[in-house]
């Protein structure tokens, strides 16, 4: 659906990349790695070298108004003199069409109805972001763009609008390519994703392929070493819990009912590491030894022998400094339930 081949500028690196058509793809990455200037370039509002081409047809010579893309800006970008149904209606106009029903499709759509009479202002956030994507998609475009859109959101209002805009895209079968720096919010939403660091994309696949096998250095740094124990054996315990023996560290691992287990996963950074024993119960609780540690500009990756297991974490440096974190130390490791899973 989506063909960009050897694409350039000030920012972006030969960038080659397929998205096939109806997915939903995430761009993750720090932020000034050049995803928003990807977008920029897609959409037609910078200048780029290299070939763009939707459905098989190049855009590479087209304005942005006769590209067929709707663009979720981060700041919305919605007009403050205009009512929610207007800006809604603002893009179907300028592309001299007066689709009344459309606008009232998408208010439907986005439970927008009781709203569609008010103005920006007097809006909430979330209505904010409705409101504008409603815009962004009026057209019909073929393909939308999405710029970090929940990032000025509460978590309780990101989450119920990641469900509903997927649910939206799924819908409407839009090619979408997300923009975001959130691990999570990437993998809740992606059906495939890309990881761009330094204007380069450095790694194109499913989230699970890209956790549990980072191809460089770069994409480990960014997203972390996952931690994946093979498992010797296994006992189910009742109300959803497994005992999973791996080499000498049993993990208590939610499970649904009787499931075997074979491997269990944890990421680095859901691993809490301290230089004291914490106090509460012992479960999921292990004492190890720092074998290596690299400090990046603002977080320390540490490996840890525990009972002949390498386990991988990372914490702030910031708090790392403060623990005196280096080769050799005695440090205790905590997994915690809702961080685990299991293969």
């Amino acid at each position: 659906m989506i063909e960009i081949k050897n694409l350039s500028n000030y920012i972006l690196k030969d960038i080659n990349l397929s998205v096939k058509k109806g997915d939903l793809f995430v761009l993750l990455g720090p932020n000034g790695s050049g995803k928003t200037t990807l977008l920029d370039a897609i959409s037609g509002i910078c200048k780029y070298e290299g070939d763009i081409s939707i459905s098989g047809r190049s855009i590479n010579n087209m304005p942005p108004k006769k590209r067929n893309i709707g663009y979720l800006f981060q700041d919305l970008f919605l007009f403050p003199h205009m009512t929610v149904y207007e800006n809604i209606m603002f893009g179907i106009k300028a592309r001299n069409k007066t689709n009344g029903n459309r606008a009232e499709e998408l208010l439907d759509l986005l439970n927008l109805q009781n709203f569609r009479d008010r103005y920006p202002e007097n809006l909430s956030g979330g209505e904010k972001q409705k409101a504008a994507f409603a815009r962004a998609i009026a057209t019909d475009p073929e393909v939308i763009l999405m710029d970090e859109p929940f990032n000025k959101l509460d978590p309780a209002t990101t989450k119920y609008l990641r469900i509903d805009f997927k649910n939206i895209i799924r819908t409407l079968n839009i090619t979408c390519i997300f923009v975001t720096h959130n691990i999570k919010e990437a993998v809740e939403l992606a059906d495939a994703m890309g990881i761009m660091i330094n204007g380069k994309i450095h790694q194109v696949g499913r989230p699970d392929e890209i956790y549990f096998s980072p191809q460089n250095d770069e994409v480990l740094s960014f997203i972390g070493r996952p931690n994946i124990l093979q498992c010797d054996e296994y006992k189910y315990l009742d109300d959803g819990l497994t005992k999973a023996k791996c080499g000498d560290m049993n993990i208590i691992v939610p499970t649904e009912k009787e499931t075997p287990v074979k491997k269990v996963v944890i990421l680095s950074e859901k691993v809490y590491i301290s230089d004291k024993n914490p106090p509460g119960p012992q479960i999921n609780r292990y004492q190890g030894k720092i074998i290596s540690i690299k400090k990046g500009n603002s977080i320390t990756h540490i490996e840890a022998d525990v009972h002949g297991n390498i386990i991988y974490c990372q914490v702030n440096k910031k708090m790392s400094d403060s623990m005196q974190l280096e080769p050799g130390k005695t440090v205790y490791l905590i997994f915690q339930l809702r961080w685990l899973r299991w293969i």
